[in-house]
């Protein structure tokens, strides 16, 4: 389980250009990959407090798994659940059927893989 960076800082003035995405990992399969490897966009620092802003939020939010990318979320989930965690425990299953009922192949292919 791990995150290898924060993927995007969506301008106010582009949001709409993302409003239409159901889940962090929709955005993840077609977004533009080329930032990748600059890591000159953000600073550590900034870095550190997305990764914890984002984190904070998924847990704001009942542990919505759209809001991280599902390789990150199902994971934690599942860890959190085994150390009794009984909100994780009843998400961590209707999750798995919500984000099965999505569509979404990336997600469903993980899901199965898992």
């Amino acid at each position: 389980m791990g995150c290898k960076y924060v993927l995007l800082n969506i301008d106010a003035l582009l949001q709409k250009e993302y409003e239409s995405a159901e889940s962090i990992d929709e955005l993840v399969e077609n977004y533009n990959r080329a930032h990748e490897q600059d890591n000159s966009l953000l600073d550590s620092n900034t870095e550190f407090f997305a990764h914890c802003f984002n984190l904070h939020a998924w847990v704001e939010h009942e542990y919505d798994t759209p809001l991280l990318d599902v390789r990150l979320a199902f994971p934690l989930l599942k860890a959190l659940s085994e150390v009794g965690d009984v909100l994780a425990q009843t998400v961590f299953k209707e999750e798995i059927a919500k984000r099965c009922r999505s569509g979404f192949f990336s997600v469903i292919e993980y899901l199965n893989h898992e």
